[in-house]
């Protein structure tokens, strides 16, 4: 099949499916029915949606579901943010987390991560911070009990300093350097390898403490515990700042 005639099929199995949902929420709205959506309809429509503008128009509806007496299961949650990275709009996925009462989809740990991750890697300090903020707002760990997010965040702030000079994001990473210091000597080595349960947060953890290195090595702070950990779980060192 050509692939305009593709994408002209695929942008009509959307169309049909985000309209059927529309059709049953008003069912509900009027009382004529029960709720009849298949928790597997959300994460069909996450993966046929191509741009950022559909996956809008889907979050335009996750009130209507949790309204109607369902709640959002975390494999919607994580579906959710990862087309989000996907599709290169985390700013979405973020705009909908914190806006908890207009959407009613609650984050999740996993999901918090992959987010984190991927604004990390949008350069903009800001939003890693407004992220970290909704953890409390969804009962989430303290980032200071989660090595991954903690890492990442502590990564971000010090990156900054090294592009900017940013007396507030240097603050942020000293508050958090020596709770992180303790967690990391309570952490086992997180080694990325497809044998591991987890191998795509290991590789979130492994870019956020390179990272760390480099700026501790820059900065002629000693970075012999963070290099410590890292050896063990068995991560090089032949890397800049990123």
């Amino acid at each position: 099949m050509p692939e305009a005639a593709c994408k002209s099929s695929r942008t009509q199995r959307f169309d049909q499916t985000l309209n059927f949902l529309s059709a049953q929420f008003c069912r509900i709205k009027s009382k004529k029915d029960l709720l009849q959506i298949r928790s597997s309809a959300w994460i069909y429509l996450f993966d046929l949606a191509t741009c950022p503008e559909q996956l809008e128009r889907i979050s335009g509806k996750f009130s209507q579901f949790v309204e109607s007496g369902r709640q959002f299961r975390d494999q919607h949650v994580t579906a959710f943010v990862r087309r989000c990275t996907e599709l290169q709009c985390p700013q979405l996925a973020l705009a909908v987390f914190s806006q908890r009462p207009a959407y009613r989809m609650d984050l999740t740990l996993p999901a918090a991560r992959r987010l984190l991750y991927a604004i990390h890697e949008e350069r903009q300090l800001a939003d890693v911070v407004t992220l970290a903020a909704l953890f409390p707002l969804y009962n989430l760990p303290a980032l200071s009990s989660d090595p991954i997010s903690c890492a990442l965040l502590i990564s971000a702030c010090l990156r900054e300093v090294h592009n900017s000079g940013s007396g507030p994001a240097w603050t942020v990473a000293a508050t958090l350097l020596s709770p992180f210091k303790q967690l990391l000597a309570q952490t086992p080595p997180m080694p990325v390898s497809v044998e591991t349960s987890h191998p795509q947060e290991n590789f979130w953890m492994k870019y956020a403490m390179l990272n760390i290195i480099d700026s501790f090595i820059v900065r002629g702070e000693d970075a012999s515990w963070v290099r410590e950990w890292c050896m063990k779980s068995g991560y090089g060192f032949s890397r800049k700042i990123s």
